[in-house]
C-alpha cells in the first residue's frame, strides 16, 4: 500500500508489522536556539526555508565539488564522513520524535534545492531518490556527501551504524539518483581515468555556458542549490591537506573548458565569447567576474566574505589561469585588493 507523507513526498509502507518506534531524546528535540552549534543553526535555517528564498548557486558548482571528491578513495571517504556528521545533526534538530520517519530528511533535501525527492521504507532497507533528469554523464556516482547524510541520519535514528550507498546516479547513466541502505559498505566508486571524467565535466560546463540558462531563457528548469548547503558540502575545497592537488585538478579543468569554448571561434575575441568564459566562473561559483576590456584583456573577480579564504581564492585563480591560457596563450598577472567589504582580484593580460 502506498501513501503520501507530508509535503507530497511519496512513502511506500510495507504491510509487515513494524516494531514500535522509539521517541527521540528530549534533549535533542527541545533544544533552544542558543544551544545549537553553528552547523546545527545553519541546517535549521535550511530546513525552515523553502527552495528559492535563500541565495543559491548553480548545480554545476556542486558538480565540481562532487567530482573532485570522487577522484580518490581518501577524499571520497572524507566526503562521506562529512556527510554523516551533517545527517546526525539533522536528526538531532528535526521536529519529528519517531525513529521511523525520514520525512524530515526528505524535506531537508528539498529545501537544499533537490527536486523530486521520494523515499520508500521496507522492513529490510530504506531507499531515497533525488532528481529525475539527465545528468552531466561524468561516468561515476557522484553523491558521496548525500549518501553520508542519509547514513548519519538513519544511524542516529536506529542507534546503530547504517551504511548507505548511491546505487544509481544521473551522472552515471542512471534515470535517478538512488540511495539504498546496505548490510556492509562497498568500495567507493572512483574514476579509473581522471582525465576522462574531467573532460566530460568540461564538455558539460562549456555547453551550459553557451546554453539557454546563460541567456536567462531557462531559469525555471535550472537547478539551484542552497548557498548554505553548498558551503557545507564544499568545505573540502578549503582543506589545506588537498589544496595543491585540487588546484592542479581545476587548472586542468579550466584548460579543457577554455579549449572547448575557443574551438568554435578561430581565436578571435568577441564580446559574447569572453562573456561565456566569465559565465563558466559563475557556474562553478568560483567568484563574481566582470570583463572590463577585450584588448588587452582585463577582468575583475570579486569574492564575498564566505568565499574569500586564501585556499578558495587560489583554487579560483587556478581555474581562471587554465581557462585563459587556452584562448590567449599570453601571460596573465593578478593583483589583489579589498573593495567595499569584498575581496577583489584584478586579472590583466601582459603585453
Amino acid at each position: 500500500m502506498a501513501a503520501k507523507s507530508k509535503g507530497g513526498k511519496k512513502r511506500i509502507h510495507n504491510s509487515q508489522k513494524r516494531s514500535p518506534s522509539k521517541k527521540k531524546n528530549a534533549d535533542y528535540s527541545n533544544r533552544s536556539a542558543e544551544d545549537l552549534t553553528y552547523e546545527e543553526a545553519v541546517l535549521q535555517n535550511i530546513m525552515k526555508s523553502s527552495n528559492g528564498k535563500e541565495a543559491n548557486v548553480p548545480e554545476e558548482a556542486m558538480l565540481l565539488s562532487s567530482t573532485i571528491s570522487s577522484l580518490g578513495n581518501e577524499v571520497n571517504d572524507m566526503h562521506y564522513k562529512a556527510g554523516m556528521s551533517i545527517g546526525k545533526s539533522i536528526y538531532k534538530i528535526s521536529p519529528s520524535d519517531s525513529e521511523d520517519t525520514v520525512s524530515d530528511l526528505v524535506g531537508f533535501f528539498q529545501s537544499a534545492g533537490y527536486k523530486n525527492v521520494t523515499y520508500s521504507s521496507f522492513p529490510d532497507k530504506t531507499e531515497i531518490t533525488l532528481h529525475e533528469k539527465k545528468g552531466a554523464g561524468i561516468g561515476a556516482n557522484l553523491h558521496t556527501f548525500e549518501a553520508g547524510i542519509i547514513s548519519g541520519y538513519l544511524s542516529s535514528a536506529q542507534r546503530r551504524y547504517v551504511p548507505v550507498e548511491e546505487t544509481s546516479c544521473v551522472h552515471n547513466e542512471g534515470a535517478k539518483c538512488r540511495f539504498t541502505t546496505v548490510d556492509a559498505p562497498g568500495k567507493p566508486r572512483v574514476h579509473k581515468d581522471e582525465k576522462v571524467a574531467l573532460s566530460k565535466l568540461a564538455h558539460h560546463i562549456a555547453d551550459k555556458a553557451r546554453g539557454p540558462n546563460y541567456y536567462g531563457l531557462d531559469r525555471k528548469s535550472a537547478v539551484k542549490i542552497s548557498n548554505s548547503y553548498y558551503s557545507l558540502a564544499s568545505q573540502m575545497l578549503n582543506d589545506k591537506s588537498y589544496a595543491d592537488s585540487m588546484k592542479s585538478i581545476v587548472a586542468y579543468l579550466g584548460t579543457s573548458v577554455g579549449a572547448k569554448l575557443f574551438a568554435s571561434y578561430s581565436k578571435e575575441r568577441h564580446a559574447s565569447h569572453l562573456m561565456e568564459l566569465a559565465h563558466t566562473i559563475k557556474l562553478l561559483n568560483l567568484g563574481n567576474p566582470i570583463v572590463e576590456s577585450l584588448r588587452p584583456f582585463r577582468m575583475s573577480v570579486s569574492f564575498d566574505a564566505l568565499s574569500s579564504r586564501r585556499e578558495f581564492v587560489d583554487l579560483s585563480l587556478s581555474y581562471i589561469n587554465g581557462l585563459l591560457s587556452s584562448g590567449f596563450g599570453n601571460a596573465i598577472s593578478a593583483t589583489q585588493r579589498s573593495e567595499d567589504g569584498s575581496y577583489v582580484v584584478d586579472i590583466t593580460e601582459r603585453s
